[in-house]
């Protein structure tokens, strides 16, 4: 028996999209409306059977793929897309990436294969095509804190690039020249943008580019705990790092607890994001704010308008805050 997941492997489509034109949906391409009808007409599929088991739904479903929802940022964007659309009846199903392209890749179809009407994704960055043709066949896309490479789908992130100068002035600002940028994956757009924003800075400062030392690895406190090691203990150890989030800098200050350096007398630090009892920690910590409230508010408007018919394709850049408390301290008299 012929099915309709035979018809989306002729058609080259997913499930999801085969649904969708079984359903007349207007969201569907036209290549791709016609590859499904072609490859119905080939097989002798009897769409009408399928199409009484797949009536419209009475609900939408929110695929949200993210790459770990125990971070307190995504965490929070999570939360507010739950309350907003659980009690409407809406679906939301969640993956996690890791920030690694492969699982990402499985994520996706995983949601496709579930006929997610939109995508939240904080992209790895290569697997932007796909995601493309999925937005062609009729799928929302929309990124979530991470801007699209090459600008053709909407998001909507805070602005890392300005996060980092305004992090960088402020330890200029209170004497540190001796200063390294801690962060995540190299292909990340986001992290792309910070070091942007650090050849910014340096530019601004008449400094020449590699003044301020940048490593790429792994949104983890693995990461954080061995770069802390391996920059305190070289010939000429930075006195402030910028973390690139709260999970590198856990994993930092464990190391300097652990080995007896006392921040910030001995170490500055700034984060981007804070911790979710932030409050507890000692001492308390300087951070660029994930702004997760306003990119909740406006991710969940920006769901609606699509459910409505009144999708944008505008990337929506919210403006950082630098949240000062006290693990930075002035460094006066420093020789680089």
């Amino acid at each position: 028996m012929i099915t309709i997941k035979d018809v989306a492997k002729r058609a080259g489509v997913s499930i999801a999209t085969v649904s969708r034109v079984l359903n007349n949906s207007d969201t569907v391409g036209e290549p791709y409306r016609v590859a499904v009808q072609a490859a119905i007409e080939e097989l002798h599929f009897q769409p009408n059977m399928a199409a009484r088991s797949l009536k419209k739904r009475p609900y939408h479903t929110i695929g949200v793929i993210m790459p770990d929802f125990s971070t307190p940022f995504y965490e929070q964007i999570i939360k507010r897309i739950e309350r907003d659309f659980r009690h409407t009846g809406d679906l939301v199903l969640f993956v996690n990436t890791y920030d690694d392209p492969a699982t990402e890749r499985q994520g996706i179809e995983f949601m496709l294969e579930r006929q997610a009407d939109v995508l939240l994704v904080s992209s790895t960055g290569e697997n932007e095509a796909m995601l493309q043709r999925v937005r062609e066949a009729g799928v929302g896309v929309i990124f979530v804190d991470r801007r699209p490479s090459d600008g053709c789908f909407p998001a909507v992130y805070m602005d890392k690039r300005r996060g980092m100068r305004q992090s960088l002035a402020y330890l200029e600002e209170s004497g540190h020249k001796r200063i390294a940028v801690v962060t995540g994956p190299r292909q990340l757009a986001s992290n792309y943008d910070r070091y942007l924003g650090t050849m910014d800075h340096l530019y601004e400062q008449g400094r020449e580019p590699g003044e301020i030392p940048f490593y790429y690895g792994s949104f983890s406190k693995e990461y954080g705990y061995e770069m802390a090691a391996e920059l305190l203990t070289s010939d000429l150890p930075p006195t402030a790092i910028v973390a690139g989030s709260a999970v590198i800098t856990a994993g930092i200050l464990l190391y300097c607890r652990e080995h007896g350096v006392a921040v910030p007398e001995q170490l500055s630090l700034i984060s981007f994001g804070d911790f979710s009892a932030g409050d507890l920690i000692e001492p308390r910590l300087t951070y660029i704010s994930d702004e997760h409230e306003v990119i909740g508010e406006r991710l969940s408007a920006r769901i609606k308008d699509y459910f409505d018919g009144r999708s944008s394709d505008t990337v929506d850049e919210v403006t950082p805050t630098l949240v000062v408390h006290r693990s930075v301290c002035l460094q006066e008299g420093e020789s680089e």
